[in-house]
């Protein structure tokens, strides 16, 4: 009976160390799998940013902004002038939101 106990408990023992690591070798692949894909995500992210920056580069390109202006029928200015606008009459208080009293107030001040 006492060589029973031993050989179940030994057999317990080895049943649990494989369990353990039959889990350890399932949390490594998944582990690996998920590894994998992130690595996949990051690549596929960096691709993209650069065709970003060969787009925007070619977009902010004087020449097509030219080019795409004129197949809009827009042409550069003959002249140009600078509109100087008068003081904003319109106040806000210590919260933000517009004061009518204190516009009134510029407005008065104005003349």
């Amino acid at each position: 009976m006492g060589i029973a106990k031993v050989i179940v408990a030994a057999a317990l023992v080895i049943a649990t160390l494989c369990c353990i690591r039959v889990g350890l070798t399932a949390a490594s692949v998944t582990s690996s799998i998920a590894a994998d894909d992130l690595s996949a995500k990051i690549e596929n992210a960096r691709s993209y940013g650069s065709d970003l920056e060969v787009q925007q580069s070619r977009l902010s390109n004087s020449t097509h902004i030219r080019v795409e202006a004129a197949s809009l029928g827009m042409a550069p200015p003959l002249s140009t002038e600078a509109v100087v606008l008068a003081p904003d009459i319109v106040a806000t208080d210590a919260q933000g939101n517009l004061s009518l009293s204190a516009s009134i107030a510029a407005i008065a001040n104005q003349g």
